[in-house]
């Protein structure tokens, strides 16, 4: 691969470095970690909370650096602290709760300090409301359920990252996204077809690498992005030396400079080996 070796390596997660079944191969494992060995930051790039990252990706030997909540927090994981974080403006958190949050067509997540929190009575039905038993699971092991989510926000003004609507119609989402895309106090993004994260308009995933680069005095060129959705956008054009995936959302997959493979076929382990193999 005639590209130059990066001292930076960021990455989305879901549909990107983990499969569709939300897994990571063996293979990439010791990849990553031989890489990062050898002096390469790799920095996951997501939009889950910190610890609703999988724990064979927190626990990765050589893994400083997180961004999470779609750039809304960055973490250093050794010594462990929270490098910044973009939060909601709480006025604007209350009008998005009493816009959206109150209606039976919508389920709506918080990110606080790292962890995702959802109303109880969605916690109850999560089968009913996620038809897809990959993401059941996922929502089982990765939200906290809380008796009232409203009550939970008054209590919690400050630091929340993110709030993620979840739309039972696809019609409502468009008309949402249309509304919240007019405002230019927040970043509404996705990272599925039913879905709408909502962050401090500071908080993308590119501009928090933009500031961990600047930390660690690495530019642009020095840096390899991957990404599949549209919440990785600015990510795929942070660098030139971005990859979409095969699966990425065409909007995104225009964005990119370069192709990998699809994230089912190991797709980011076959862009890296190649790296590894060529130097």
């Amino acid at each position: 691969m005639s590209l130059p070796r990066p001292r930076l390596i960021a990455c989305d997660l879901d549909g990107t470095l983990l499969d569709s079944q939300k897994l990571m191969s063996p293979r990439l494992t010791s990849l990553l970690e031989h890489l990062m060995a050898q002096g390469i930051f790799f920095v996951p790039a997501t939009g889950r909370s910190l610890y609703s990252v999988p724990d064979n990706v927190r626990t990765l030997t050589g893994l400083t650096y997180l961004i999470t909540s779609n750039g809304a927090a960055c973490d250093c994981l050794s010594p462990a602290k929270r490098l910044f974080t973009e939060s909601l403006p709480t006025a604007l958190l209350k009008e998005l709760y009493a816009a959206f949050a109150v209606r039976p067509t919508v389920i709506t997540e918080v990110f606080i300090d790292g962890r995702a929190y959802l109303a109880e009575e969605n916690y109850n039905h999560i089968a009913e409301l996620y038809p897809d038993p990959v993401i059941q699971t996922y929502v089982r092991t990765t939200r906290t359920p809380v008796p009232d989510l409203g009550a939970f926000l008054k209590a919690h003004p400050d630091g929340i990252e993110n709030m993620n609507f979840v739309f039972l119609e696809p019609k409502e989402r468009q008309q949402a996204l249309d509304e919240l895309k007019q405002d230019d106090h927040l970043t509404v993004t996705s990272s599925s077809q039913r879905n709408l994260e909502i962050t401090n308009s500071a908080a993308t995933k590119g501009h928090a690498l933009g500031r961990l680069c600047q930390t660690l005095n690495i530019d642009p060129n020095e840096v390899w992005t991957f990404g599949d959705s549209p919440n990785d956008a600015d990510l795929l054009t942070f660098t030139p030396y971005s990859f979409a995936m095969e699966n990425a959302h065409p909007a995104v997959a225009s964005l990119a400079n370069h192709q990998a493979p699809s994230c089912n076929a190991d797709g980011v382990y076959q862009i890296l080996s190649q790296l590894e193999i060529s130097h």
